[in-house]
């Protein structure tokens, strides 16, 4: 090291000092500066939701991406059908609303929002097309992930109409030997 450097004990300490100096410019707070002629206008809505992070994380772990795209990428579609989904999803779950109304919402997630209403409907076209398709993908992805076998829990059940109440729709079990 003497080779290198004349005095090895002055260079790292001040290298020391140099990298303490630049830890503690990053972790110093960060401050804003708002002037009291700061306003918000009447109507804009600039808020932005954090909470489907976590959702957005499911969503991914599913591969619900990799499926849409794949999907998409042999049909002449234009709209993304994987940004469609992911709002109908995250507003389905956060704020239950009618399409259109998840649509005009659409704004409050940190996503593309470059397709039309138009584009929204005909996308639900493209997955009622890969529907049973996205249901295995969806079930073999829950088992891999989590462990559950969810697809005989959905398929398990059968509606029917109560006996007893005919406005009642009850499950019952489905005869695993009868195959019904």
């Amino acid at each position: 090291m003497e080779k290198e450097y004349d005095d090895p004990i002055a260079y790292f300490q001040k290298r020391v000092e140099h990298l303490k100096a630049e830890k503690a410019a990053r972790q110093a707070p960060i401050r804003f500066t708002f002037y009291d002629s700061d306003r918000l206008c009447i109507g804009d809505d600039l808020r932005k939701n954090f909470g489907y992070a976590a959702l957005s994380q499911i969503y991914h772990e599913l591969g619900l991406h990799t499926f849409l795209t794949n999907r998409q990428r042999h049909s002449k579609e234009q709209y993304d059908a994987n940004t469609i989904m992911k709002m109908l999803v995250y507003s389905r779950l956060l704020f239950p609303a009618s399409k259109k109304s998840s649509y005009d919402d659409r704004e409050h997630f940190f996503e593309k929002t470059d397709y039309s209403l138009d584009d929204v409907y005909l996308c639900l076209s493209f997955l009622h097309k890969h529907k049973e398709n996205l249901q295995v993908w969806l079930n073999d992805r829950i088992k891999e992930n989590y462990g559950r076998d969810t697809w005989y829990r959905i398929q398990a059940e059968i509606p029917q109409v109560s006996k007893n109440n005919p406005g009642l729709l009850c499950f019952r079990q489905k005869d695993k030997k009868a195959g019904r």
